[in-house]
């Protein structure tokens, strides 16, 4: 009777269904579910659970963690045969031992270090020979552990004549999370199994073979049977459960016991197919928009996807509320700010803060957990009005801020769980979006006329470091239509490329009501129908507004699109749900469930806020090195311009509510105590100059005067793009009476986020100092201030191009082209193509100290060969020879594709010396300028290929280490789109426009095994 209740509890039902597919798929392949062996594991899952399936009648266990495995043993019958399936360290071994008696197995022995621990340690305890298998990394993916195929041989031969303490008894291998290469990594098991048997001199059946994960044991059972010649061979744990996620899946903790997602103990991938395939038409479209109706009958609650936390937890989006439990959110300033710091770990930092606040929401019911943020367009033109949003100009520093940022809001290893997330992220608007309303041309009706080349260089890099390197969860598709297709209706762009050549793991997500703009503002498609199936099968996963909703079913039934493409767009959507933990029951369980309302708005928090501004802001001059100020000897100090008191116009957009504001007036005022304000505009417009009289007036009655000008979300915003350069209203007039009225010096601070023409202040002689703030967010008066009397030195790089005002007169909006183009009189955009002269340059930047830089290692010669056979000689100088004696001019063009990019990272060591008297941060930035050669086409003139802030503290010297790698940071993509290396003469470039640069040339060479290539 006790076993017979058990089995109708929840694990145990769970537990008969592996079995049940186990039996299904040995009757597939003629043999016994008697040579297969279930193991199952339960990583976190509480001891109550495994008692359940022991009562059931099971008694092979497994863990992935010493402290999981010896903690759980104790208190379960002695009867069990324990597997360890996790990585073992070597000082964990006497504790794995002494802590489990009836360990049956350690199937995780991936070298030679840990096989010797394992059997002196078995010795020492006088225990029977341990049963060990050996892993094998039959996936190539440097996440996971395992012995290479080619070396699996070798170190089973090592057990079995090494170690008399253990028992070789096979090998072990965890596939690809992805699923779409196991059949590969289960053969090359089989294949690495035959081998050993042949060279140990064992029977295949006395080798036993452990693959599988509950999603797809079916495929290794086959896969392993179908490489043995005996019918009696054995596969051990073929059927684990959950060596990836976590197993046992409840149900969050307002839904009944009896609720049919309670049953999981499956893989986020199957379970997440396996509950679409209960869903009946109609729910399935309910599901496929942002606000997702809950499914009662299979205790699927209501989720709203539509959350932001573009610099903080934002309430812009219908996912969060803030209420008396936590009134506000910490307030980072706009991105555009924190790119011009070039700190990558700051990036980083601010993630993980914005998501622990974010799940700290969640646990109080007042947040979802997943984000559409960041935003990764390249800030290609000056006059978009999201600018402010972007890392900047830069393909790079837009890329690196993404795959930090991405990181950070993620926090995937945190857990260690690899596949957990703290909160989901998405990067957005894919593709080559960066028009949103400029003189009657708008987001929903714009067509990027983009080339391949522009395409592959400037506007996919960001997203494809997002997905690839940042492993983000969800991408956004945008309103645009390029070349003519729609991107949310774009099979190539989404299928082709972020799912299949990319891998995104995670969804695919519409910017919203995109879809109804495709169909009804272009009318791309006939009908909404066509839309839909338009979207569906281009691999399109969710809809941010109502239109899948309304549509999709009649799509289906008209047949223009299978219900099995619907299926596929809601299991990615389930897969990131799953991993979020958000059907894993009360959510102060869960990893991250210890997170409160006092973990919101913290001192910390604050004060990372507060460094973000002071590191972002750039000192633009200083002449006479006029800043910092004495608050000592500034007796009355005047504030003045229409950002001098601003507050929500430091957040940018997207922005929540902050913790405080601080404005610059209130910064100023903590340093000064004589303060004298007026705002000399009415408002950022400027448009009536009554109130500039007043503004003179206060000047001349000060010592120094701090003019904050600029602009605001009424100027530079979603939906609204500059049509100038210049300062709005009667601002410069504001400036000019004002400076002309002072008596003392003045500092001129500019809040905004695009770059402004100042030229004409910059020949104003009383206008001293000239500070760059960007909008930067809470603290930003407070950051302000610290800069102006030398409690921060600035180290901030312009992360966009300065232009003058009459680059507007030079090419419009529309045209996405990135290069200079004579025949067309294209100017050429970024500081990578355009030469024209320019108020600030790309990464100008000053100091209150003097830095001095000196190049300590870089490469002279690198050699590049075919890919089978790369081999990077780490020397001490990363110099590689040629063979042959081939001329170092010698022309080729190499195709990125036949190298083997993995091996031809370096790194470029810099000496930073601050000479000065003030300790300060400098940020090292290292360019590329590639040969001059007439049959390549469109090539960059320079290049930043990457940068690295550090901490100088006065008279002391510190190391940059920048790191490269030869395919990313000096292949150049040709018309076509295709990317290649081009042999001869290269240059460095380590430095700004600010100061002096330093030169390194070096020759970059192809061996004997490239062929020639023509363009």
């Amino acid at each position: 009777m006790a076993a017979t209740s058990a089995m109708e509890g929840v694990p145990a039902a769970a537990l008969r269904s592996v079995l049940h597919r186990v039996g299904q798929a040995a009757e597939r392949s003629g043999r016994s579910s008697d040579q297969v062996k279930v193991v199952a594991v339960s990583k976190t899952k509480p001891v109550s659970v495994l008692r359940e399936v022991y009562d059931a009648g099971h008694r092979c266990f497994g863990e992935n963690y010493v402290q999981e495995i010896i903690d759980k043993a104790p208190q379960l019958p002695e009867d069990i045969e324990w597997h360890f399936i996790g990585n073992l360290q070597s000082n964990k071994v006497k504790v794995l031992l002494n802590g489990v008696p009836n360990l049956y197995m350690v199937e995780s022995v991936d070298d030679q270090k840990i096989a010797n621990h394992l059997d002196r340690a078995v010795g020492n305890l006088g225990r029977k020979p341990l049963k060990v298998l050996v892993q094998v990394n039959t996936s190539g993916e440097t996440s996971k552990f395992g012995v290479e195929p080619s070396e699996c041989v070798d170190l089973a031969k090592h057990v079995c004549q090494n170690c008399p303490n253990l028992e070789f008894c096979g090998l072990m291998t965890i596939g690809m999370l992805d699923y779409t290469s196991t059949p590969e990594n289960f053969k090359t098991l089989a294949n690495c199994r035959s081998e050993a048997c042949r060279t140990l001199g064992l029977k295949e059946e006395q080798c036993e073979l452990s693959m599988g994960m509950s999603s797809d044991f079916e495929l290794a059972m086959h896969q392993g049977w179908c490489n043995q010649a005996s019918k009696s061979a054995q596969m051990s744990a073929a059927a684990t459960l959950e060596k990836e996620n976590n197993a046992w899946e409840t149900t969050r903790s307002k839904l009944s016991s009896s609720s049919f997602l309670s049953q999981w103990s499956f893989t986020s991938r199957f379970a997440a197919r396996d509950l679409v395939s209960r869903l009946s038409l109609n729910e399935k479209a309910e599901q496929l928009v942002n606000s997702a109706r809950g499914i009662p009958r299979l205790g699927v609650p209501a989720y709203e996807w539509w959350s932001e936390a573009l610099h903080g937890v934002s309430n812009t989006g219908p996912g969060v509320r803030f209420n008396g439990t936590i009134p506000g959110a910490t307030s980072f300033p706009a991105v555009i700010l924190s790119a011009a710091s070039f700190n990558a770990s700051l990036w980083y930092k601010m993630g993980q803060v914005v998501s622990t606040e974010a799940r700290a929401m969640y646990n109080a019911g007042l947040a979802g957990l997943t984000y559409w943020s960041p935003n990764v367009n390249v800030y290609r033109d000056p006059r978009w009005g999201r600018g402010q949003e972007t890392p900047g100009e830069d393909p790079l520093v837009v890329s690196k801020y993404a795959v930090n940022y991405v990181r950070g809001l993620q926090e995937v290893d945190i857990s260690g769980n690899r596949n957990m997330l703290k909160v989901s992220s998405c990067c957005k608007h894919y593709t080559a979006y960066d028009l949103d309303n400029w003189k009657g041309v708008d987001r929903f009706h714009f067509d990027a006329k983009v080339s391949k080349q522009d395409l592959e260089d400037t506007y996919q890099p960001p997203f494809k470091s997002c997905v690839e390197k940042g492993r983000v969860s969800s991408v956004m598709c945008s309103y645009n239509r390029v070349n003519g297709i729609p991107t949310c209706a774009d099979p190539n762009l989404l299928k082709g490329i972020v799912r299949e050549q990319w891998n995104l793991n995670g969804y695919v997500v519409t910017d919203c009501d995109s879809i109804q703009v495709f169909y009804e503002s272009i009318n791309y498609t006939a009908s909404p129908e066509d839309a839909v199936a338009l979207a569906l099968k281009a691999g399109v996963n969710m809809n941010c507004g109502d239109f899948l909703r309304k549509y999709t079913v009649r799509t289906v039934n008209e047949r223009k699109v299978e219900e099995s493409v619907v299926d596929q767009a809601l299991i990615y959507n389930y897969i990131v749900l799953m991993r979020l933990g958000f059907f894993d029951g009360d959510p102060r369980k869960h990893p991250f469930g210890k997170l409160r309302p006092s973990d919101v708005c913290t001192k910390d928090h604050k004060k990372l806020a507060l460094d973000a501004a002071k590191q972002g802001i750039v000192l633009l001059e200083n002449k006479g090195s006029t800043l910092p100020l004495s608050s000592k000897y500034v007796r009355k100090l005047a504030v003045i311009g229409p950002n001098a008191n601003a507050t929500k116009t430091m957040l940018s957009n997207y922005a929540g509510v902050p913790c405080k504001y601080t404005s610059p007036l209130q910064g100023f005022q903590k340093y000064v105590k004589r303060v004298y304000y007026k705002s000399g505009c009415q408002d950022v417009k400027c448009q009536d100059k009554s109130s500039i009289k007043a503004a003179a007036k206060v000047a001349a009655a000060a010592d120094v005067v701090v003019l904050v000008v600029g602009l605001d979300q009424s100027v530079e915003a979603e939906g609204l793009d500059r049509v100038n350069l210049t300062l709005p209203g009667y601002q410069k007039s504001l400036v000019e009476k004002v400076t002309n009225a002072a008596k003392g010096k003045v500092i001129l601070v500019i809040m905004s986020a695009g770059p402004i023409d100042v030229s004409f202040a910059i020949k104003l002689k009383k206008i001293r100092a000239i500070l760059w703030v960007g909008y930067p967010g809470q603290e930003g008066g407070e950051a302000i201030a610290q800069v102006v009397f030398g409690y921060h030195n600035p180290s901030g790089r312009t992360p966009v191009t300065w232009y003058r005002k009459e680059y507007v007169d030079l090419i419009p909006m529309t045209n996405m082209n990135m290069r200079k183009d004579r025949s067309r009189r294209l100017p050429g955009r970024t500081y990578r193509f355009f030469t024209g002269k320019t108020v600030y340059e790309f990464g100008h930047g000053l100091s209150y100290t003097t830095f001095i830089k000196f190049l300590i290692h870089a490469p002279s010669k690198i050699t590049i060969k075919r890919s089978f056979e790369q081999n990077f000689n780490n020397t001490s100088n990363q110099t590689l020879f040629l063979p042959t004696d081939k001329q170092a001019d010698d022309k080729m063009i190499i195709d990125v594709s036949e190298v083997n990019c993995k091996k031809l990272d370096y790194a470029v060591a810099i000496g930073v010396k601050n000479e000065g008297k003030m300790d300060g941060g400098h940020v090292v930035l290292v360019f590329w300028k590639p040969p001059v050669w007439s049959e390549f086409k469109g090539a960059p003139n320079i290049q930043l290929v990457g940068f690295e802030r550090v901490e100088v503290k006065a008279g002391k010297t510190e190391l940059a280490v920048v790191k490269v790698n030869v395919c990313e940071a000096f292949s150049l993509v040709n018309e076509q789109g295709d990317r290649k290396l081009v042999t001869g003469r290269h240059e460095l470039v380590i430095g700004s426009p600010s100061e002096k640069w330093l030169s390194h040339k070096f020759t970059l060479r192809a061996d004997e095994t490239i062929k020639d290539h023509q363009i």
